[in-house]
């Protein structure tokens, strides 16, 4: 068996890709492999090309494949059974069939496998990135007090309470300002679905500098909802100048380093 010290960095990688789908790595070997991977064009070029390769394959075209291979099989002629040293035979179309499901498995697994470490990281930056909004910029001089009242709620961090004001309060009043900090609650609370739905309404509706805020949030929630390509779409259109623009650049960074 070759060492570590024997074998090339390409045989390294992929003793390493196999431990990771294997799920026998650390955590700490783990960071380091989607880091190695997050960090080389050709690494990544590599994981792109297998993503690819596994919606053509995955699924029910292998089902297909097989399908096609065992039809092959029932009908090779007896002369041909025979003669088998003349091709492939039952046993050499088996085998390719093996061969194939284990090519298909292995590229689904690293593909999944790399799926979810996306999933990961997407993940680590919503953490990374969230924060709480600020009240005091965005309510102006409204001194309603179910606002008031929900608000303060949003403060201490009780944002169930906060959800729940602030619905009724919008329902009234149809008030935008609601609708950010319900997004922005929502969000808070891990509840991405609805924190879009929410963000998206003051996006399209609603008056600069709340906007561009729920714009903001709604990046964070598709991120949480594990849609980079929704995330980058907004990010490449940002509002300029504004508030978040520098930190809509740096993201955008990010995640095209991400993706790519």
């Amino acid at each position: 068996m070759n060492t570590n010290n024997d074998m090339t960095a390409a045989e390294v990688f992929q003793e390493e890709t196999r431990l990771f789908l294997a799920g026998r790595m650390t955590e700490e070997q783990q960071r380091k492999y989607v880091a190695l991977v997050q960090q080389d064009d050709t690494l990544r070029e590599e994981l792109a090309f297998a993503a690819d390769l596994n919606r053509v394959l995955r699924g029910q075209e292998l089902l297909e494949v097989s399908a096609l291979i065992k039809a092959g099989m029932d009908a090779e002629p007896v002369a041909g059974r025979r003669e088998r040293g003349r091709g492939l035979g039952r046993r050499g179309w088996g085998l390719m069939a093996g061969l194939l499901a284990v090519c298909v498995l292995g590229v689904s697994a690293w593909y999944f496998g790399s799926a979810y470490q996306q999933e990961q990281a997407l993940a680590a930056l919503l953490t990374e990135k969230l924060s709480p909004l600020e009240v005091v910029l965005y309510t102006g001089n409204n001194t309603d007090q179910r606002l008031s009242s929900s608000l303060a709620a949003y403060e201490k961090g009780q944002y169930a309470v906060t959800i729940q004001g602030l619905r009724a309060y919008y329902q009234e009043s149809g008030d935008l300002n609601a609708g950010l900090y319900l997004g922005v609650s929502y969000l808070m609370e891990g509840q991405e679905v609805e924190a879009a739905d929410w963000l998206s309404r003051v996006v399209r509706q609603g008056e600069e500098p709340a906007s561009e805020a729920a714009r903001w949030y709604l990046v964070l929630a598709e991120l949480g909802r594990s849609k980079p390509e929704a995330a980058m779409e907004l990010l490449r259109n940002w509002p300029q100048p504004g508030i978040y623009e520098s930190q809509a650049r740096d993201l955008l960074e990010e995640l095209t380093l991400l993706t790519q």
